[in-house]
């Protein structure tokens, strides 16, 4: 009976801690890891992120290192952990918004969301990796689109937009032809 155990309790342990990985991996790192997989390791330094988090319930708590590059954001899980969990490099067109952690102790450390069509991430940044995150960051600006004035006294449209009676009769032709 004991030496059936001593087979056992290895194995459940083993199993568990692969079952540990997939769980964890399918909360979002896994998806980002098939869209983005990167083969090589950017060059630069590595930086541990305090927390990271996929989705509602992907959590990892100072377990991921990134490296920033010109290309994007390269994410990477250490060995123990690095099934199920392949390296990515997200561009930088995914990160949306950055701002100051508050709270009542003031804290140095930055927010970062990132959304993109596998799901959003959001990750907390130290003061040391800050000013590799900024040396490569470089907000994308949205400029609002500009409201064209309508002549009041004449009513007409502006040349080259399409009035309502316009459209309408661009799709009943369309409809017709087919």
């Amino acid at each position: 009976m004991l030496q059936d155990l001593r087979v056992f309790f290895p194995l459940t342990l083993i199993g568990a801690w692969l079952g540990g990985c997939l769980l964890l991996s399918c909360m979002g790192w896994l998806w980002f890891g098939r869209k983005y997989r990167a083969k090589v390791r950017p060059a630069g330094k590595a930086h541990r992120v305090p927390w990271v988090k996929f989705e509602l319930f992907g959590w990892y708590r100072n377990l991921v290192w990134m490296v920033f590059a010109p290309e994007g954001i390269y994410f990477h899980p250490p060995i123990v952990v690095r099934l199920f969990h392949p390296p990515f490099l997200l561009p930088w067109t995914s990160v949306r918004r950055v701002k100051k952690k508050g709270g009542f102790v003031p804290n140095r450390n930055l927010l970062v969301d990132i959304e993109d069509a596998e799901g959003p991430i959001r990750l907390c940044l130290s003061k040391a990796a800050q000013e590799d995150f900024f040396k490569y960051y470089k907000p994308m600006l949205q400029v609002p689109p500009a409201k064209k004035a309508y002549p009041k006294e004449t009513g007409e449209k502006p040349e080259g937009e399409k009035g309502e009676t316009e459209v309408e009769e661009v799709a009943v032709r369309e409809s017709r032809s087919e």
